[in-house]
């Protein structure tokens, strides 16, 4: 499901209710349903001290306006011609864009050498790899029947641990 799927009724009723300003009670029944716009970043929800509040976000207010999610790809064209700004998705991003440079060189890597360890790292080095790795697998970049795995090896060089990624 991605961010900008449809709702179902239950879901856009219990946003309506709550740009209209609704409170949502002691029992919220509609948690589930709170939760789920909130992942996809039409509502923000703050649990503090056994209170539940519950805010409509921009997109949530674009929702119920054009009738759907601002990020929808379908509407990218229509978003040209009218001049209107909506939030840059990741993938476009800077980041993004380096961050999927390097998943796919580091693909590349490891279906040419199915191994690759790096040594003597730092700590910045080791969260970028880290996070190019969590990429790779939210993404779905592997080849087909594949994975990849992260593996700290302490006895492989005696001065320094080192990352490997390993695909199968």
């Amino acid at each position: 499901m991605h961010r900008w799927s449809p709702l179902n009724d239950r879901q856009r009723e219990l946003l309506r209710r709550l740009d209209a300003g609704e409170e949502p009670g002691v029992a919220w029944a509609e948690r589930l349903s709170a939760y789920a716009l909130r992942d996809r970043g039409l509502l923000v929800v703050v649990r503090r001290g056994g209170a539940v509040r519950a805010e409509v976000t921009g997109a949530g207010k674009f929702y119920l306006e054009h009738g759907h999610h601002p990020e929808d790809p379908r509407y990218a064209a229509e978003r040209r011609e009218t001049g209107r700004k909506t939030p840059t998705p990741y993938s476009e991003r800077p980041v993004g864009r380096a961050r999927r440079a390097k998943a796919a060189e580091l693909i590349e890597r490891l279906v040419a050498e199915r191994r690759v360890v790096v040594p003597e790292h730092d700590e910045a080095a080791e969260a970028e790899y880290r996070r190019v790795i969590d990429y790779v697998k939210r993404h779905n970049l592997l080849p087909l029947g594949k994975r990849i795995e992260k593996l700290r090896l302490w006895n492989c060089d005696l001065r320094a641990p080192s990352k490997m990624g390993h695909i199968q």
